[in-house]
């Protein structure tokens, strides 16, 4: 990288997700100069737990911050993406008294589903917007409520990772609109936190952060500028969730336009000027700014369903066989997979079910079947569930013309494919792995009054079209993935 580059007024992006941090360097005109990441470890210590250590995430920002400080000069602002749905409760110092239970962590299903079939759950949804489910804060904190009472007695406040992290630049406890969103706790109607979900958990709004803009500055503390190398200046903006994100760093808040994200878990979102719930409770609703709310559903199994693939059924724990190994055999079969069927719910299903019991299987299995196939129909009923799930988001918004892809699965472009052939639409990919860090950069340069230059096609862009003659075979066997779905729920 030039030194030019190093002195530049520039944009510091951090993407928290629930794997890995990205850290990335924005040019004005939204070049990147810069990009790293950092694993994080998840903690499962007792059945259906899903945790992250808080402090571990905040020593991983300071030391990279700390790096970046010395290596850009002219910082103009620091913003954030996070992954949704996490947890902490903290005390008054902002001390973290528990680890942070992750969007994946199933220990409230119990409360999610009774409150889901009540009337008080129906009207929570409405006003909120959040499907009730084991991943949202409101069921997580009713859970801790019955499960932990010395916990949720000490807690002081129940925050999110991105809320730690900027409580601990900052010295206040605030929270976007879209992170607010998440939590199923928020009414973007009101611009408040909903009274009715507040009683049914049994605490005020004075124990949830202050709900702020996704653009509205906030200022470093001294003495933390001073340690990360970071001028006193600086802007910190919250930003928002990483799948309101990828839908504004990827362009795709116009009508018939959808972004699709596939890493270990997987979305689809369309955006529109207002707040849509569903009667039937398939999708969510979150507000990323006032008259911008992204729609669409979450499914629980993308990419995890290829690690599965490759620890427990064509290889081994010992001796797994990789993303690409398994991409390669299944490429060997033909289109369909010759009839074989799989339902990929290994870890139960978010949209447009929201049931974490749903269980996964092969339909249609033969002696025939070989290695190819299954590592075929793994991938393709990953994708028939995500088109599942945007056919359930086009009964209620305009269809899909346009597909912008985002995540870990657009590394393969014969997955990528798969999806154009399906959906039997263009599938654009656009540096697909900062889309959310992307965003974050564009609510930062419209915090700073900075023009924000469109990417638009340019050279970066890939474009995959659908194949006639395939989406002609996976359109038959989508109508069979979805019969077979509809026994299940």
């Amino acid at each position: 990288m030039p030194k030019d580059d190093e002195d530049q007024p520039c944009i510091i992006a951090i993407d928290i997700g629930t794997t890995a941090i990205k850290f990335v360097v924005f040019s004005i005109d939204l070049k990147e100069l810069f990009f790293s990441e950092v694993k994080l470890a998840t903690y499962r210590l007792e059945q259906n737990a899903s945790e992250q250590d808080a402090e571990e995430v905040w020593q991983a920002i300071k030391t990279s911050l700390t790096g970046l400080g010395k290596k850009f000069k002219n910082p103009q602002a620091l913003c954030f993406s996070a992954a949704m749905h996490s947890l902490l409760a903290v005390n008054k110092f902002g001390e973290a008294l528990s680890k942070a239970i992750l969007w994946s962590d199933l220990r409230s299903k119990e409360e999610a589903l009774s409150l889901r079939n009540s009337d008080v759950g129906q009207q929570i949804y409405q006003g909120t917007g959040t499907p009730i489910h084991p991943m949202s804060p409101l069921a997580k904190i009713i859970w801790l409520k019955k499960a932990k009472p010395a916990l949720f007695k000490e807690a002081y406040k129940f925050i999110s990772i991105k809320e730690y992290i900027l409580f601990k630049l900052t010295g206040q406890f605030v929270i976007d609109y879209g992170m607010a969103s998440a939590t199923g706790i928020f009414a973007p109607s009101l611009r408040k936190w909903h009274p009715l979900a507040l009683q049914v958990m049994g605490i005020g709004k004075d124990n949830l952060s202050k709900i702020i803009s996704p653009t509205e500055p906030l200022n470093i503390l001294l003495k933390t500028a001073n340690a990360l190398n970071i001028p006193k200046d600086i802007t910190i903006i919250s930003g928002s969730s990483d799948g309101c994100l990828a839908n504004l760093g990827d362009e795709a808040t116009e009508p018939g336009v959808y972004a699709i994200s596939i890493g270990t878990s997987g979305a689809v979102r369309t955006v529109s000027e207002r707040f849509e719930t569903d009667k039937k409770m398939r999708l969510f609703s979150y507000m990323l700014q006032e008259k911008s709310f992204v729609h669409g559903g979450a499914v629980n199994n993308g990419a995890i369903a290829l690690e599965w693939l490759g620890k427990s059924v064509l290889g081994s724990q010992e001796n797994p066989l990789t993303p690409v190994e398994l991409i390669a055999i299944a490429e060997e079969a033909e289109v369909g997979a010759e009839g074989l069927l799989f339902l990929p719910y290994l870890q139960g299903e978010r949209a447009p079910f929201w049931n974490p019991d749903l269980q996964s299987s092969f339909v249609h299995m033969h002696i025939q079947h070989q290695q190819k196939h299954i590592a075929r129909a793994v991938m393709e009923g990953v994708m028939y569930n995500i088109n599942y799930v945007m056919q359930t988001v086009a009964s209620l918004h305009p269809p899909p013309q346009l597909i912008k892809a985002s995540g870990g699965f657009t590394r393969s472009a014969f997955w990528v494919q798969m999806l154009a052939d399906i959906s039997n639409c263009e599938v654009q990919v656009n540096d697909g792995m900062l889309s959310a860090a992307r965003g974050a950069a564009m609510l930062a340069l419209e915090a700073l009054n900075y023009p924000i230059i469109k990417q638009g096609n340019n050279a970066s862009v890939q474009s995959y079209l659908p194949d006639k003659e395939r989406h002609t075979i996976y359109h038959k066997h989508f109508m069979l993935f979805s019969k077979e779905v509809e026994k299940l729920i």
